[in-house]
C-alpha cells in the first residue's frame, strides 16, 4: 500500500515539476526583455510561486512516505539525500526569480526625497493614463567641431555621471559617440579602453573641445560673420527670420557658456544691431528714441524683443498671403515706375508684339501642357504625334518602333490598341484611324495627285473670294508696323491685317534676308511659292 502511494505521488510530482519548468520559462522571457514591463513580470513571477509552493507541498509528503518505507534498508541516507537534492534544486531557481523581482521593482521606483514627494503624488495620475512607448534617444555623435560641443556634452554627460554604469562600460560609450576617422576619435583612440583612462580621455576632450574661452570665441565669431555676410551680400536681403534664428540661437549657447546680457551687453549689443538690415536698423532707432534709457542691457533686452515681434508679423503676413494667394498676378510698381521713367530712344528697346513673340509663347504653353510626354521615337518630353525627328525617319522605321514599345497607332500612347482607342481624331491625309506620321498613302500618292490637291484647293479658295466679290473695287486694309526676328537679327517691316485671309505670306526678299528656313508641313509636304502684286505705298 505505501509503495503504491509512493508511485501516485511520484506521478504527482512529475507534472507539478513540468508545470514549474514552463512556469520558469515564461518568466525568463518577461523579464529578459530589452524594456520588461512590470506588470507582466509580476503576473508570470506569481504562477510561478503557485507552482512552487504546490511542488514542496509534495516534496514535503513524498518525504514522509519514504521515511517510513526506506528506514530499514542501507542506503536510507543516500535515497533521502538525493531526494532534498531535488528538491533543493527547483527551490534555488524560485529563488533567483524572486531576487530578479525584487531588483526590478526596486529598479523601477525611483526614490522619494521630500522635495520630490508632492510632485510623484501629483505625477502618478499623469503616468498611468500614458499609453504608449517613448523612443530610445540616440547618442550625439561628435566629431570634433566646436560648435557641436555643447550639444554634445550635455547628452553624454548623464553617462559620465550615472554611478550605476562602470568606467569600462562609460568608455565604450564614448568611443561609440565619436564620428569615425575625426579629430575626437583620434583623440580617444589614443588611449587603451580601461577604467583608468577613462578620467584621462574625458579631461583630454574638454581641454581640447570644451574649454569656455575657446567656445565663446567660436560663438561670438559667429556673431561677427553674420555682420561681414551682411555687409558683403549688401545687395541680396537676408530674410529676417533666418537672421533671428541664428542670434537666438548664438545668444544662447554664449549664456549658456556665462556670457550674459548683463556682463557683456556692451559687447552683444553693436554685434547683434550691425547684423540687421539697414531698414530693419531705422524701424529699430524710431523705436529706441522712445524707450529713453542708457542702460545697454535694457537696450539689448528690448532689441531682441523688437526683432521677435518683427518675426511674428512676417509670420502672420506670410500665412495670409499664402492663405489667399495674394502674391498671384501681382504688378510690380517699381518695373512699371521704371519703364514710365525711362526715355524710348528706338523703336528696339519698345516691346513691340512680334509674330516670333506670339510663336515663342505658344511653344512654352505647348512644353508645359506636354511636360509629362515622352516621345515614344526620341525619347523627350512631348507629344509622340509632334515629334520633328519622326518625321525625317523612315515609315517602316516608324511602324517597328510603335509595334515594339506596344502603342496605339492612332494617338501613339501606350498601353491599348487602336480598337480601344478613345482618342477621336483620324488621319488627315487619308481618314482612316491611324496617325499622320504612319499613313502609307502620303508615299503612294504621286507627284501629279499633290499638284492636282494643291491646283483644286486653288479653285476653292478662288471660288469662295468670288462669291464674296464686293461692288466696291478698293478694299481698305488695316496695316501695322511690326518687327521680324531671326537669332540676332531684327528688322521692321508694315504687315498688312486681312482678317479674311485664310493663309499668312511673307515677301521672299524679307524671307532671304533675315534668312527664314522652310519647314516641311506633316507628311513631308511643302507649298510652292506664289506669285502676288506688290505697290510701294506713300504716306
Amino acid at each position: 500500500m505505501t509503495s503504491a502511494l509512493i508511485e501516485k505521488l511520484k506521478r504527482s510530482r512529475k507534472a507539478a515539476r513540468a508545470a514549474f519548468t514552463r512556469a520558469l520559462t515564461t518568466f525568463n522571457e518577461e523579464i529578459r526583455q530589452e524594456e520588461p514591463i512590470i506588470e507582466g513580470v509580476q503576473v508570470t513571477f506569481q504562477i510561478l510561486e503557485a507552482r512552487s509552493f504546490e511542488l514542496d507541498a509534495l516534496n514535503t509528503k513524498i518525504c514522509e512516505v519514504m521515511v517510513e518505507l526506506t528506514a530499514e534498508k542501507e542506503d536510507h541516507e543516500r535515497i533521502m539525500e538525493d531526494e532534498h537534492e531535488a528538491a533543493a534544486e527547483y527551490t534555488s531557481k524560485y529563488l533567483r526569480a524572486k531576487i530578479e523581482v525584487t531588483k526590478l521593482n526596486r529598479a523601477s521606483q525611483p526614490k522619494q526625497t521630500p522635495q520630490m514627494y508632492q510632485q510623484i503624488t501629483a505625477g502618478d495620475n499623469a503616468d498611468s493614463k500614458r499609453r504608449f512607448k517613448l523612443p530610445k534617444i540616440e547618442l550625439k555623435k561628435f566629431g570634433g567641431d566646436l560648435k557641436d560641443w555643447l550639444q554634445f556634452w550635455s547628452q553624454f554627460k548623464n553617462i559620465h555621471e550615472d554611478k550605476s554604469i562602470t568606467t569600462e562600460d562609460k568608455f565604450q560609450y564614448l568611443i561609440q559617440a565619436m564620428i569615425p576617422n575625426s579629430r575626437a576619435a583620434d583623440l580617444v583612440n589614443r588611449f587603451p579602453p580601461t577604467s583608468q583612462n577613462y578620467d584621462k580621455v574625458i579631461n583630454s576632450l574638454k581641454n581640447r573641445f570644451g574649454k569656455d574661452e575657446l567656445l565663446v570665441e567660436v560663438y561670438v565669431r559667429e556673431l561677427l560673420t553674420l555682420v561681414i555676410s551682411k555687409a558683403i551680400k549688401s545687395n541680396k536681403q537676408i530674410p529676417l527670420l533666418k537672421i533671428y534664428d541664428k542670434l537666438e540661437a548664438q545668444l544662447r549657447a554664449l549664456e549658456s557658456l556665462g556670457v550674459t546680457k548683463d556682463k557683456c551687453a556692451t559687447m552683444l549689443y553693436p554685434l547683434v544691431e550691425s547684423s540687421l538690415p539697414e531698414e530693419l536698423i531705422r524701424t529699430w532707432q524710431r523705436q529706441a528714441t522712445a524707450i529713453k534709457s542708457d542702460n545697454i542691457e535694457e537696450r539689448l533686452t528690448k532689441l531682441i524683443e523688437f526683432l521677435q515681434s518683427e518675426v511674428e508679423n512676417e509670420e502672420r503676413l506670410r500665412m495670409t498671403v499664402n492663405r489667399f494667394n495674394l502674391n498671384d498676378n501681382k504688378p510690380s510698381c517699381n518695373n512699371n515706375n521704371k519703364l514710365g521713367k525711362k526715355k524710348i530712344s528706338s523703336i528696339n528697346e519698345v516691346n513691340i508684339p512680334t509674330a516670333t513673340g506670339l510663336l515663342t509663347r505658344q511653344s512654352k504653353n505647348v512644353n508645359q501642357s506636354t511636360k509629362n510626354y515622352l516621345c515614344i521615337f526620341c525619347r523627350e518630353e512631348h507629344r509622340s504625334s509632334r515629334c520633328g525627328k519622326a518625321k525625317q525617319m523612315p515609315l517602316e522605321e516608324k511602324w517597328s518602333i510603335v509595334k515594339e514599345r506596344n502603342c496605339c497607332f492612332n494617338c501613339l500612347i501606350p498601353g491599348h490598341n487602336t480598337q480601344a482607342c478613345k482618342f477621336n481624331s483620324k488621319c488627315q491625309w487619308c481618314g482612316r484611324k491611324h496617325s499622320i506620321l504612319l499613313c502609307r498613302e502620303i508615299l503612294n500618292k504621286d507627284k501629279s495627285l499633290r499638284e492636282t490637291t494643291s491646283e483644286d484647293l486653288n479653285k476653292h479658295n478662288k471660288e469662295a473670294s468670288l462669291a464674296n466679290e464686293s461692288l466696291i473695287p478698293e478694299v481698305c486694309l488695316q496695316t501695322i508696323r511690326v518687327i521680324l526676328k531671326n537669332d540676332n537679327k531684327e528688322r521692321v517691316v508694315r504687315a498688312i491685317m486681312d482678317s479674311g485671309s485664310q493663309r499668312s505670306c511673307i515677301s521672299k526678299q524679307a524671307a532671304e534676308e533675315m534668312e527664314y528656313q522652310l519647314h516641311l508641313l506633316f507628311g513631308g509636304t511643302s507649298t510652292k511659292p506664289q506669285n502676288h502684286q506688290g505697290y510701294l505705298i506713300k504716306s
